[in-house]
């Protein structure tokens, strides 16, 4: 079947590519691996080690930044209020009050 029009969206650049399956492309392709230095294999609190892309901007002479996991729900809340400019108190009045909260302890559901 992709032999019936391959060769001619070869021939005039049209982009294309057969369809595969995600764990296809996981375990195929190596741009969706630690060979890509755009991805790396992170550990994420409560679900498990998993394939993270990173920024795809990379500058001659400048270090790639490497992947990071997203912050945990409620994790960096009082940072965040900080530099909002609330101060200390505020942040302390505002957990109080149950309107704000910090980071959840086993957050996820874990995956065997």
């Amino acid at each position: 079947m992709v032999k019936d029009f391959a060769g001619e969206f070869d021939r005039t650049g049209v982009t294309w590519s057969r369809y595969r399956t995600f764990k296809e492309v996981i375990d195929e392709d190596p741009d969706c691996s630690v060979d890509n230095p755009m991805v790396s294999l992170l550990d994420h609190p409560g679900i498990g080690s998993y394939l993270t892309p990173g920024n795809p901007i990379a500058f001659s002479g400048v270090e790639r930044i490497r992947p990071v996991r997203a912050p945990s729900l409620g994790e960096n809340t009082d940072e965040i209020l900080a530099e909002l400019g609330y101060s200390d108190r505020e942040v302390g009045s505002f957990h109080d009050a149950k309107i704000v909260a910090g980071p959840v302890a086993n957050q996820g559901v874990a995956s065997d």
